[in-house]
């Protein structure tokens, strides 16, 4: 930083000192020009005066004194002062001189020279006026001079003021490393210590924490999945391995033995359902991390009939009504593009969902669209679900309060079975497929979730 600052103050002064001298020399090339035309005219308006007077003189001592005058022929004859001149300019100065091309000459003992060439006066007539600006140069010297002693002691100030400003400068940045480095994983709520610059620094370390905030989520979210994951196949696990050192211990008869290897499978199932639930949400959060959207076209009319299918043994299924929108006639304009075999998973957990939780009452299932988009709406009448667990059971393994339990025929509760995973499962099929779900519900006013999805074509 001194570095670069002293070379911009050094060119800068370079850059004062040329102008100056630039500056100069066109002055003193002027008046040289000046001088020439001036004392030609002296020369000749008062040859042969009076003795005594002496106007050239005169002109001389106020204008440039020790100025020289040498006046040339259009034949380049010397004519004044005369042959016994000791220096006199070459022919190429002369023809430069007619010709424009150059006017004012640098001499190699340090005088300057400036030529005319009077066209229309005195018949072709060549002044030269010779003098050495002896004013000018020592203001250049003295310039020179101050500039360098400005640049010499600048130094030192210059890199005080960096190190002074450096160190207020860097400041911010030691206390962001040092807060930095009292993060860890084992401590994911720490976060960096504001500057309160309100500069670039201070939007730095607001980017930061929030991307800190968003990987404390993601531990807590990672920890929570695979804390209720070992919990949720560890019990079945344990109850199947219990249940087999019973049977093995004692005598069991035919139909118990049948009745007990039913109650096996059904575990067995709802290990499967879980296992591939899980495996499917981790296949989820990396595609949606890598960005890789489904890109085929489907039908959302025929996916809804594939999802609705398998439920037809539902208990629950005599309550199930659907109806598609009369005004969607054209195929294109149910077509999304997507991967059918996840959308199909996502509608049919919904709608499986609306079944258990709705208390055998009526559940609707209606297929229509917006201008941009698709949406299958699912409506159920059961306890409803508080605004406070809204997001909640959209994370793994997360279930409503109200959810949890169901009144049976006798008055009593019972258990709804279920781990919390498909609804999150759900979620992230439609966000992969450039959608999303939206809830509406209260307590006992029942659930209604939007399976929102983009069209293919726009109407």
């Amino acid at each position: 930083m001194v570095t670069l600052t002293a070379g911009l103050l050094a060119l800068s002064f370079t850059t004062v000192y040329l102008f100056e001298a630039t500056g100069r020399r066109k002055q003193f090339g002027q008046l040289l020009v000046n001088n020439a035309r001036n004392r030609t005219i002296i020369h000749f308006e008062f040859e042969g005066a009076n003795t005594g007077t002496n106007p050239f003189q005169e002109y001389r001592a106020d204008v440039l004194p020790n100025a020289e005058l040498y006046l040339f022929t259009f034949e380049n004859e010397l004519i004044y002062p005369g042959d016994t001149a000791l220096w006199r300019p070459t022919k190429e100065d002369l023809e430069a001189v007619r010709s424009h091309a150059k006017t004012h000459f640098i001499l190699p003992d340090g005088r300057e020279m400036a030529g005319i060439h009077l066209v229309d006066e005195y018949n072709g007539l060549v002044a030269f006026s010779v003098a050495r600006d002896v004013e000018g140069l020592a203001r250049l010297q003295a310039l020179r001079h101050t500039l360098l002693w400005v640049l010499l002691f600048s130094l030192p100030l210059l890199w005080g003021l960096a190190y002074w400003y450096s160190g207020r400068a860097l400041k911010p940045i030691r206390n962001i490393i040092r807060s930095a480095r009292g993060i860890s994983s084992a401590e994911p709520t720490a976060r960096l210590t504001p500057t309160g610059s309100r500069d670039e620094l201070e939007e730095l370390v607001t980017s930061f924490n929030e991307l800190l905030t968003r990987i404390e989520a993601a531990f807590r979210a990672q920890k929570n999945l695979i804390s209720n994951a070992s919990h949720e196949l560890r019990n079945p696990l344990a109850a199947m391995h219990m249940g087999l050192d019973v049977l093995m211990m004692k005598e069991t008869d035919a139909e118990t033995l049948r009745r007990e290897i039913v109650r096996f499978k059904s575990q067995v199932q709802e290990l499967t359902t879980t296992t591939n639930h899980l495996l499917m949400l981790a296949d989820m959060e990396t595609r949606m991390r890598e960005g890789r959207r489904p890109r085929e076209p489907i039908n959302l009319t025929d996916t809804l009939f594939k999802a609705l299918e398998p439920l037809q043994n539902h208990p629950e299924i005599q309550n199930l009504s659907w109806q598609i929108d009369e005004k969607l006639e054209n195929e294109e304009a149910l077509s999304t593009m997507g991967d059918e075999p996840l959308l199909v998973i996502a509608l049919r957990n919904l709608i499986e969902n609306a079944l258990k939780y709705g208390q055998s009452r009526p559940v609707e299932v209606i297929l229509t669209r917006s201008a941009h988009d698709l949406h299958i709406t699912i409506k159920d009448n059961g306890p409803g679900i508080p605004k406070e667990e809204h997001q909640i059971i959209f994370e793994p393994f997360q279930r409503g309060e109200q959810s949890r339990m169901k009144d049976t025929k006798n008055g009593d509760q019972e258990k709804i079975p279920g781990h919390g995973l498909g609804l999150p499962l759900s979620a992230r099929i439609a966000t992969l497929h450039g959608g999303r779900i939206e809830l509406e519900s209260a307590p006992g006013h029942g659930s209604t979730f939007h399976l929102i999805l983009p069209a293919s074509v726009t109407t």
